[in-house]
């Protein structure tokens, strides 16, 4: 039966992925979808949302109106990347995984919002999926193949600022598959060339898409957010009266409006604080954030920890669950339930897996056979360096979101969600390989 479905899993993955368009059509919006649908009506952009996801936007509507192609795109990449995985997997009953992955349940509400949250992981996705792929045939990425990966690298990093923070390892896994290797002078020179590119290309492009009248230099946000969470914990306003919307602001204000959100305190009539007006002002803003964060370092720790914790223990199902029982009579234990797919959950999981794969890689590097089993000794060192990058890069981006998360929204680790759902078949063909091995020994 596997083989017949390995056979024509191209039909399966193209009645699923219609399904799930259809199901969702043409996309789900949000505040943010709306603004930036807006500025690409205009042809005007700002940098708090990112220009060049606008810029690809706009162009799409030219062609048909709504959000309908955009949907289509990151629809075609997240099934794009379930299918390179089964071609990795091939005849072995993991494959039925694989063209399930879209409907995880972790995250398949939110796959179908246009967000920029969901382009970037898509893209990261379907790239690690092909890498994985093309390993596993042991081919290389010919030249069409390189650029289209590097474009779409480009693109997708350019859609997140948190982004920049996994293009190296992006880059790493890139370089490794095509050289063998990530430590030679030579790997490492192209390595930091291509995060180079990445990361200060997209900044650039950026320049040039958004004219400086329209930058609203969206990075003092979390140094606002920042400074009020030290501000409550410390119980008194340490942030500079200028900042303040009134003379009169307390901290009991503050208080008032602080939340998993930043938006509270700066965006509403009542709220305490204001934007900066000036270079002046930013500066003074960002020296005072250092200055503060060194001095009270356990309010600022206390702070994001607090906003951590909320973000890992997210998930689009919970979220989902808890608006449809919101007012009805349903119990709100229900969400609990939900739990189980919160990635706070599933971190030990992935550490296990992260020791297996390189415990599995050794092994088969040393053993001398690993005849009459699922793979050959070749194919598990490649599943096994596989399984590990799809862990780390999981791992990854939560690490960062401590320092840089403005809100703890459920977007915010559906990257790590769907890098996690990916190694589950990797991890599955690997444990059951070890399995028959140790039957027949």
């Amino acid at each position: 039966m596997t083989h017949k479905i390995y056979t024509n899993r191209h039909w399966v993955f193209l009645t699923l992925s219609v399904i799930h368009i259809a199901i969702f059509w043409p996309g789900f919006l949000s505040a943010d979808s709306e603004s930036i649908i807006a500025q690409a009506l205009s042809g005007s952009f700002t940098d708090h949302h990112p220009p060049l996801y606008g810029y690809l936007w706009m162009y799409l509507m030219k062609v048909y109106p709504g959000g309908g192609l955009m949907f289509i795109v990151q629809a075609a990449l997240i099934w794009g990347a379930s299918y390179n995985l089964s071609c990795a997997v091939g005849k072995r009953w993991p494959i039925f995984i694989c063209f399930l992955l879209p409907f995880y349940p972790g995250f398949i509400t939110h796959s179908a919002f246009l967000w920029k949250d969901i382009h970037f992981t898509h893209g990261y996705i379907f790239i690690a999926s092909l890498l994985i792929r093309q390993s596993v045939e042991g081919k290389k990425l010919n030249l069409w193949q390189l650029i289209g990966v590097l474009a779409l690298l480009f693109y997708a990093t350019s859609v997140k600022y948190q982004a920049r923070f996994l293009a190296p390892l992006m880059s790493l896994w890139i370089i490794r598959h095509q050289f063998g290797s990530f430590l030679s002078l030579k790997a490492l020179s192209l390595i930091a060339i291509l995060s180079t590119i990445n990361i200060f290309g997209t900044d650039y492009v950026n320049a040039l898409i958004v004219p400086p009248t329209k930058q609203n230099h969206s990075w003092q946000c979390v140094k606002f957010f920042d400074l009020a969470g030290i501000s409550v914990n410390l119980n008194r306003v340490i942030v500079p009266k200028l900042f303040l919307r009134t003379p009169e602001t307390t901290i009991e204000d503050i208080k008032d409006h602080y939340d998993y959100l930043w938006e509270p305190l700066i965006t509403t009539p009542t709220s305490p604080l204001r934007f900066t007006k000036s270079d002046e002002e930013r500066s003074l803003l960002l020296e005072t954030w250092k200055q503060q964060v060194v001095a009270h370092p356990w309010a600022y720790i206390k702070h994001r920890l607090r906003l951590w914790i909320k973000i890992v223990q997210q998930n689009s199902l919970r979220a989902s669950v808890e608006r449809a029982i919101e007012g009805t009579s349903i119990p709100g234990s229900v969400k609990w339930l939900t739990y189980v797919f919160s990635y706070i959950v599933w971190i030990p999981v992935l550490l296990f897996y992260i020791f297996f794969g390189l415990y599995t890689r050794r092994t088969s590097l040393t053993a001398s056979s690993e005849q009459d089993t699922w793979l050959d000794g070749m194919s598990t060192v490649r599943i096994s360096e596989a399984l590990v990058l799809l862990c780390l890069i999981s791992l990854t981006l939560p690490a960062f979101l401590f320092v840089f998360s403005l809100a703890a929204t459920p977007r915010y680790v559906y990257f790590s969600q769907v890098f996690l759902a990916f190694a589950h078949p990797l991890f599955l063909i690997l444990a059951t390989n070890r399995w028959l091995s140790t039957r027949l020994t």
